[in-house]
């Protein structure tokens, strides 16, 4: 809901931000004379088209059927926009379709991804703002192909643009084809949008249909015409019904061998039973000569020869053979024909493939390039109907499955110019509201126009393998009519609780709920803090996405959650990760929850967060963020930024512009480490004190005289003069008269507060420079040798010993016991030097 206000909003800004450039209408129709000339004539639908986008419009949209010539009428419109000095840009979803759009009009190719990324600021340590590499023009226009295939995030980031720059934006799409991977229905809002501000249109005339009742079939088909739709091929022998999906997968290949084999074969199905009609085909032309002997054996476990197609999985690393450095970018889905395998000897001393050289077919025309192993390729005689949106073919086959709707069958339908053989089960046809029965009946006399009779289409082959594959009917036909209803009563889904317990993705890795997943690409719009290659996210959930994609819940670090989708490079992480690694794991600023109520993004794109030391560019006055306020009863989010100078408290808001000069996180740790730091040092202090003590005490601590001799004190008594001081009190109060004993006790009492007084006294903080001298200066104080006692003094001690032990045996026996020895001196409890005593 969030994506769509925040698009709404951008589109009413671009809309109200006054006309731009129009061309007067002499030169608009002397332009299209010039061109149908060269080429066609416009029919009235394209007229119209063009002269709405010139008309000086911030926002026009236009719908347009499958083969309504929308390349066609764009081709003009970029013409004249150029003729004003005004830059044009073909924008789409994929890659493969941007070239499309660019080579059929013109314009200059960028997917929306790119403009969204080349839009925002470059960032560099510490916090340097450098201009956006790119920068979008007034008299700019985006062209948008296949908008309806944009889903909200992308739409949103798309309108803010253009709105900022006050450019002009021209969508081209047709909401009866594919919808997009993540959430949709935005083009149909804003196509009516523009409608009442009097700027849509749509075109209607098909062209690229060369036989018109095929393009009435079409016609049928985009309206929910099924059955009529299906009738017509069926009577002309272009629809092909099958019993199990081996059948199916046979009979397409055979027909598409009979054919001409330019023509393409496209399936809505799974990966791998589209990696099994690729084999199949390819086993056909290796039979038949037309394949290269040497197989070439790719990373990801597909063989492919010299003269097969291939299409590209991934943008690949590869090299151009003329240049011998790396080529121009591969966009996703591009055929290719493998031209030559690149050998070199290996240990058995035998020609080992290294690389392939491929000759790519793209919208501009053909180039060489050079991969390795590591490609991404696939075979590429039968593909994906997500891949063969926006293409144009000479004939196709096309395979239908359990999970085609109306929208995907129009669109697969729709690619050729010289007709579809359509390819499908029974029970298949049956679920998309058609009787199979009907069709039957209605084929007899097949006609393809009246009077003009046709050959019985070729029935499935009887050899076919009957073993089932993936995606086979489990229940006969009949059984399925008579057990719908109750199916159809039990399968109402909870939409609060998670729809499936898995899910399986298009690399072949499967998602499970609670399971850690590592991001093998870039999302940068899926969400507003993008996720960047090799996060680490715990799978919340998993569910049904819409027709053609399943979809799971995955929460990132720092709380943020994201759609991953079964198209989306994500595989599960190394065992050894838990899910509590990844909730503990401190968010980088980069990784914040713009959701979370500590942070407040930013329409500049930064997230920041209470702690962040930020500075204001203008002013280049800096703060400490105090304060973020995101409560719903607030008029808006804001923060309070607490200035370095002054101490003044200046309010944040979202349009604010500021760079986060250190985050809170290291700040935080910046702290701890001082802290640390201080704490180990007091720790050296402490023992290095207690050495320089010990090493005093030895140096000019108590003497004690036997005879005329003097010793430093035994570890003994240097323990009882340091560390023993109270027990030894103690020891002479149970010697004293009880009087004494008692006016001792008071003086004690009477002491005690004034030293707890003292005690609880706070102690400044010491210094860090400060306290790591002191330790230094005591570890060279305890480092100096002790003197070493010659004999006759460890005979004294000896002596000492034996005289202390005869006093206590005498005291434990009742015998009186002066309270000092005459031939020991009385101890004194040594004052340490200044330095150590500090």
């Amino acid at each position: 809901m969030a994506q769509e206000q925040r698009a709404e909003r951008a589109l009413r800004r671009l809309v109200q931000g006054g006309p731009g450039p129009t061309v007067d209408q002499e030169r608009l129709d002397a332009k299209l004379r010039e061109a149908e000339e060269r080429e066609r004539p416009f029919d009235p639908g394209q007229r119209e088209a063009i002269a709405l986008a010139l008309s000086g419009a911030r926002f026009v949209s236009i719908a347009g059927p499958a083969g309504t010539g929308k390349g066609y009428a764009s081709r003009a419109m970029v013409d004249l926009w150029r003729e004003q000095g005004r830059r044009v840009f073909a924008l789409a979803v994929a890659g493969r379709t941007t070239q499309q759009a660019a080579h059929d009009s013109g314009a200059k190719p960028m997917t929306l991804d790119a403009l969204t990324a080349r839009m925002k600021p470059r960032w560099s340590p510490p916090a340097i703002e450098f201009p956006p590499p790119f920068q979008l023009r007034k008299s700019d226009v985006l062209l948008v192909d296949e908008a309806a295939m944009i889903d909200h995030e992308r739409y949103a980031n798309l309108l803010e643009t253009a709105a900022n720059a006050r450019a002009t934006v021209v969508q081209v799409g047709d909401d009866k084809q594919l919808n997009p991977v993540g959430p949709g229905g935005l083009w149909t809002l804003f196509h009516a949008m523009a409608g009442e501000q009097g700027t849509a249109t749509e075109l209607r005339q098909i062209h690229r249909a060369r036989n018109p009742a095929e393009a009435q079939a079409w016609t049928d088909m985009r309206n929910g015409r099924i059955e009529q739709a299906l009738s017509w091929y069926r009577n002309v022998g272009q629809l092909h019904l099958y019993q199990t999906r081996p059948e199916l997968l046979q009979g397409m290949v055979a027909n598409w061998w009979q054919q001409d084999r330019d023509n393409a074969m496209i399936v809505d199905t799974s990966n791998a039973e589209r990696d099994s009609l690729n084999r199949m085909a390819q086993a056909e032309r290796l039979e038949a000569g037309e394949l290269g002997a040497e197989p070439f054996q790719l990373a990801n476990g597909r063989e492919i020869r010299a003269g097969d197609r291939v299409l590209f999985a991934h943008e690949p690393h590869h090299l151009d053979p003329q240049l011998n450095a790396p080529g121009p970018r591969i966009e996703n889905g591009t055929a290719a024909t493998v031209r030559e395998l690149l050998a070199t000897l290996g240990q058995s001393g035998a020609p080992e493939a290294q690389a392939v050289t491929l000759e790519l077919h793209e919208p501009g025309g053909n180039r060489q390039v050079q991969v390795d192993t590591t490609a991404d390729l696939e075979l590429g005689y039968a593909r994906h109907a997500m891949k063969s949106q926006g293409m144009t073919v000479k004939g196709s086959n096309i395979g239908i499955s359990s999970q085609t709707g109306q929208q995907e069958l129009y669109e697969m339908t729709t690619r050729t110019q010289e007709g579809t053989h359509i390819h499908a089960l029974r029970v298949e046809v049956a679920e998309l509201g058609v009787d199979p029965d009907v069709l039957e009946a209605r084929a007899a006399p097949r006609q393809q126009l009246p009077g003009a009779e046709v050959p019985e289409a070729p029935q499935p082959a009887q050899e076919a393998a009957s073993e089932p594959l993936p995606g086979d009917p489990q229940l006969e036909p009949a059984g399925v009519q008579v057990n719908a209803e109750p199916q159809l009563a039990e399968m109402t889904l909870d939409r609060s609780s998670p729809d499936l317990d898995r899910v399986r993705m298009f690399n072949e890795s499967e998602l499970r709920q609670g399971q850690v997943v590592s991001f093998g690409e870039q999302l940068p719009l899926r969400e507003p803090t993008g996720v960047e290659l090799g996060e680490l996210g715990v799978v919340k959930s998993v569910h049904q996405g819409g027709i053609n994609f399943d979809y799971a819940r995955v929460q990132l670090v720092g709380g943020r959650i994201v759609n991953v989708y079964q198209t989306d490079h994500v595989q599960p992480a190394p065992p050894d990760i838990t899910p509590e690694a990844v909730y503990e794991q401190p968010a980088t600023v980069s990784q914040r929850n713009p959701d979370a109520s500590i942070n407040l993004p930013l329409e500049s794109g930064v997230i920041v967060q209470q702690g962040d030391l930020v500075r204001f560019p203008d002013s280049q006055a800096q703060g400490r963020i105090v304060e973020v306020s995101r409560s719903p009863a607030s008029p808006s989010s804001r923060g309070l930024v607490e200035l370095s100078e002054g101490g003044q408290r200046v309010p944040l808001y979202g349009a604010s512009h500021v760079e986060i000069v250190k985050s809170a996180q290291e700040i935080a740790a910046e702290s701890v480490q001082r802290a640390e730091a201080a704490k180990a040092g007091q720790a050296a202090v402490e023992s290095a004190t207690i050495k320089g003590i010990e090493k005093q005490a030895l140096h000019s601590g108590p003497k004690r005289a036997i005879g005329n001799a003097e010793l430093a004190p035994s570890p003994e008594a240097k323990a009882s003069e340091l560390l023993g001081h109270e027990a030894k009190e103690q020891t002479a109060q149970l010697d004293m008269p009880a009087g004494q004993q008692d006016i001792r006790h008071d003086e004690q009492q009477l002491a005690a507060p004034e030293q707890a007084q003292e005690s609880a006294s706070p102690q400044p903080e010491p210094d860090v420079q400060q306290t790591v001298e002191r330790a230094q200066e005591a570890a060279r104080e305890a480092a100096r040798p002790e003197p070493q006692p010659s004999p006759e003094h460890e005979q004294q001690v000896a002596e000492t010993h034996q005289q202390l032990q005869q006093q206590a045996a005498d005291r434990s026996a009742g015998h009186p016991t002066p309270s000092r020895s005459p031939e020991v001196a009385t101890p004194q409890v040594a004052t340490p030097t200044p330095e150590i005593a500090r």
